[in-house]
Parts: C-alpha cells; structure tokens; sequence
C-alpha cells in the first residue's frame, strides 16, 4: 500500500480541521436519519445501536468543531449533503 502524506501550512490548517470534522458530522447525521428511516420501515433493534454509535462520533465532532472556534453541527437542523 502507497504511503499518503497531507502537507498543510498552519495559516490552513484550522480550516482543513473544520473541514473534514464538518464531513465527519455530515456522515454521522446521515447514519443517524438513515437508521431512525429504518426504524420507521420495521428495522430491528441494530439500528437503535447504529444511531448510538453516530451520536457519539457527531458529539466527538461537535466537541473538536467548537475547540476550533466553529459552529457546532445541529441533528434537527442540519441539512446534510448526502440526501436519504
């Protein structure tokens, strides 16, 4: 497997950190929707524990956001990239 090396400057630095935990909570938000989508369509008791899982990683984003000086993602509001 190829070694993959990222080189940021540190003037970029925080923006690509918002970036990519802004992906990281998109993903997790739509895993949450998803999974509450399967919920509502008789899923069985996995997806209760895939929306555990998500809140998790998107409280985990949330935290790292706001230490970056970014607005923390919102479940109920947010409109996420990926459609269900």
């Amino acid at each position: 497997m190829p070694d993959l090396t990222i080189s940021i400057d540190a003037d970029n630095a925080d923006q690509f950190m918002i970036k990519m935990l802004s992906n990281v909570g998109d993903v997790a938000i739509y895993g949450i929707r998803l999974a509450f989508k399967r919920i509502a369509e008789g899923g069985g008791p996995h997806n209760w524990s895939d929306i555990g899982d998500d809140m998790k990683i998107l409280g985990a984003a949330n935290t790292l956001l706001e230490y970056y000086g970014a607005k923390p993602l919102d479940l109920a509001s947010y409109k996420s990239e990926t459609p269900l």
